[in-house]
């Protein structure tokens, strides 16, 4: 983290993403930039000004939280695993999610802005 006066800012500690939100929001509000890695969709919409979005270490897609919810088909996303195993994984955290697994793929309802 880096302050907008130069300083260096005090580093997260390895904690449950949702209990260092208000945390988060306070270091936002003082001008500190945060550069985020999460996967939970909430936490970025609620602190980030830009969002990245990565695929296998490749930029896929970039613009705010507003820009990126227009971008999405519709408002249900449809992710495709390499194997089931990680399916799994995703649908048992996409508690609403239909899976496939012949096509490897988890549909969800997208968090709409």
């Amino acid at each position: 983290m880096h302050r907008q006066d130069g300083e260096n800012a005090p580093s997260r500690t390895p904690t449950g993403p949702r209990r260092l939100l208000p945390t988060n929001q306070r270091l936002v509000a003082d001008g500190v930039t945060v550069f985020l890695t999460t996967q939970y969709l909430e936490e970025a919409d609620q602190l980030a000004d830009r969002i990245a979005v990565l695929d296998q270490g490749h930029l896929v897609a970039e613009g705010t939280p507003g820009e990126l919810k227009r971008q999405a088909p519709g408002r249900h996303v449809r992710l495709r695993f390499s194997d089931v195993v990680v399916l799994d994984a995703a649908a048992r955290v996409l508690n609403s999610s239909t899976v496939d697994d012949a096509a490897l793929t988890c549909a969800f309802l997208a968090m709409v802005g």
